[in-house]
């Protein structure tokens, strides 16, 4: 995702068109943020644009499944489904 915004004095939004146009790869995003100046986490609207970034970010990235949990002859295991990448304090 590209994030940019249409009234930055230091930067050109048509860059980022540049960029995105010719980003090799077709899982991409262009979003304009009209109004906005150059730091888009510190300006106007800042909580939509993290908004944005995480909606995107958890459109791509796969849920983590809940642990399971088997007994077998040495006691109760927690495993994670296959696929699942979550870290004991994340899941």
């Amino acid at each position: 995702m590209k994030a940019t915004e249409t009234e930055d004095k230091a930067t050109n939004p048509s860059g980022s068109q540049f960029f995105y146009n010719t980003a090799g790869s077709t899982d991409k995003t262009l979003k304009l943020y009209e109004g906005h100046y150059h730091d888009l986490l510190n300006d106007l609207d800042k909580e939509t644009v993290m908004a944005d970034i995480n909606d995107w970010i958890d459109a791509r990235v796969p849920q983590c499944k809940p642990n399971r949990w088997h007994s077998d002859e040495f006691g109760f295991h927690s495993h994670q489904d296959e696929g699942a990448a979550c870290s004991e304090a994340g899941a």
